[in-house]
């Protein structure tokens, strides 16, 4: 699809804000020759630097994986895994309860 030519910008119409101009003793509107002055902003110095800020990041991370540490997110691996001790029940063994039946009709129905 071909863009379309731009169309003329037709005029906008009269603003009433700009009937307020200041009028001079002959009727003509004030003209200012003089260029608009700077404004001048006191300025200081500013408080923190970038190695504060950075300074300060460094301890907000150090908090928080301390924080994730306390709370079980570390990889430290300080709680070994559960181990089974003695041999492995089949599911057609007898159950180590000694109930008579096998392990897959008693205990291992849980499993």
């Amino acid at each position: 699809m071909a863009p379309e030519p731009r169309r003329a910008v037709p005029p906008a119409p009269p603003v009433a804000s700009a009937e307020l101009l200041t009028l001079n003793d002959d009727g003509q509107p004030l003209v200012f020759d003089a260029p608009p002055r700077e404004i001048s902003i006191p300025t200081r110095a500013p408080s923190t630097t970038i190695d504060q800020l950075e300074k300060e990041f460094h301890r907000k991370k150090q908090r928080e994986l301390q924080a994730a540490t306390r709370a079980g997110g570390g990889a430290n691996g300080s709680q070994p895994s559960q181990r089974r001790t003695g041999e492995k029940v089949g599911r057609n063994d007898p159950c180590p309860c000694g109930s008579g039946k096998k392990y897959k009709k008693c205990h291992g129905t849980e499993a």
